[in-house]
């Protein structure tokens, strides 16, 4: 091979694999979508403290650490979300969905936390179910950058190829 044509082929490898896009880590749970467990919370031993119903939420999208969490019933959304470490930096916290029910069952509710912030939210913080599904979706700020940054590696790609 031509040191060009090993040029080429590294950029493509470069470019190949500087744009995977890593899943989020999938926690395989039962169908149980609640149990009851000791609270030890407030210095209780193992034999001792409250017993508490736990339920199975599943949180994705932007927030720092994505998964399927076990919260006590009655945790209202904005708790939920700090446990996860809260929304990332591209969040979109206007539009968050709670998507509850499956099947003709299915309800979506939409979250405005933006609003909330700043006292503007009218409403009560939804309080999360059993097997609720929170979905932080991503501002298109990320997008566009990620398609500049595309744009400019074929670019620099081209250069290289056409410079003589």
């Amino acid at each position: 091979m031509s040191p060009k044509s090993i040029k080429i082929v590294s950029i493509l490898l470069i470019l190949c694999f500087s744009n995977i896009i890593f899943a989020q880590a999938v926690q395989l749970v039962g169908p149980q979508k609640y149990r009851i467990a000791r609270d030890n919370a407030l210095g209780g031993d193992s034999e001792g403290g409250d017993l508490v119903l736990l339920i199975s939420i599943n949180i994705w999208g932007e927030v720092g650490r994505p998964g399927v969490y076990e919260v006590p019933d009655k945790t209202d959304l904005i708790s939920a979300l700090s446990l996860t470490g809260g929304p990332t930096a591209s969040s979109k916290i206007d539009e968050i969905k709670i998507v509850r029910g499956e099947g003709e069952n299915k309800e979506v509710i939409v979250f405005n936390a933006k609003k909330w912030l700043k006292n503007e939210y009218k409403e009560e913080v939804p309080i999360l179910q059993p097997g609720d599904t929170v979905v932080i979706p991503r501002t298109l700020f990320p997008k566009i950058t990620g398609a500049l940054s595309f744009i400019f590696q074929i670019v620099v790609i081209w250069d290289i190829i056409t410079r003589k």
